[in-house]
């Protein structure tokens, strides 16, 4: 038997941008998902029984609750909006083992549950089968991992289509009006210093990666706009608008 289950985990930040402050919320709501998710298990376990039970557990998004000065946002490349959580519980076939270090992305996460359960990955799938190091097999984890934001239909002006990737030590994304940001997760690991502005090549390094991403994903546009767009004439206060908006949400509650 395979369950899978979906909710939302958002990482606790200490930052504090866009007249935000720390982010006590996000603490609070991680505090209360990792309290309830025993029991979770645990019910599941005495419906269905322990012997032949694969328990998966993820999240499509995360939530920023506080963190940058935003509430109840996903659509940036922050680690509190596409960090989320990848529980894998099987007694018996499973090590207990805590958290695994490295990069997994959710387009794995079909394939690999395939795997654990011995069932054949369909050759059109994308994603990769990373079972073999559940099960506690020394396998080398991915070096980078494929970010997008698709907002169809489009909630608000300020929220543009972007693509990213995401290395063990480096955040990286590109939107749609050509503006670009580039976060040092080692030395800046709250996303506070956005290095873009002073660092072209290393950007053009990463877009470079990205651009092999998207091609090895098939991706139908966002490859035209990198290597042919031009910059948006979009007004300024659009581009400014995140901030904005987001202080009146802490003052008013938007």
């Amino acid at each position: 038997t395979i369950v899978t289950l979906a909710g939302e985990i958002t990482r606790p930040s200490g930052s504090v941008t866009g007249g935000g402050r720390t982010g006590d919320a996000g603490v609070l709501a991680r505090e209360r998902e990792r309290r309830s998710l025993p029991a979770t298990i645990a019910a599941v376990e005495q419906s269905l029984g322990v012997e032949n039970c694969l328990l998966v557990y993820f999240s499509d998004h995360g939530d920023y609750v506080g963190s940058h000065g935003m509430w109840l946002d996903k659509v940036y490349e922050h680690e509190e909006s596409v960090r989320v959580p990848a529980i894998f519980h099987w007694p018996g076939v499973i090590p207990a083992r805590g958290g695994v270090d490295g990069l997994f992305s959710l387009v794995d996460l079909l394939p690999t549950t395939l795997g654990l359960a011995g069932l054949p990955v369909p050759p059109w799938c994308q994603g990769t089968d990373w079972s073999a190091r559940l099960r506690g097999a020394d396998v080398a984890g991915p070096t980078e991992v494929l970010l997008e934001m698709q907002g169809v239909p489009r909630w608000e002006p300020r929220f543009q289509d972007w693509r990213g990737l995401v290395t063990d030590r480096w955040k990286y994304a590109f939107y749609e009006d050509r503006r670009e940001t580039l976060y040092d997760l080692e030395a800046d690991p709250y996303e506070l210093n956005d290095l873009a502005p002073s660092a072209p090549d290393l950007c053009a390094e990463m877009r470079e990666r990205l651009l092999r991403l998207l091609r090895a994903t098939r991706e139908p546009y966002f490859d035209v706009i990198i290597e042919h767009g031009v910059a948006a004439a979009t007004p300024r206060y659009l581009v400014d608008m995140p901030t904005k908006l987001n202080n009146i949400r802490w003052a008013g509650g938007l």
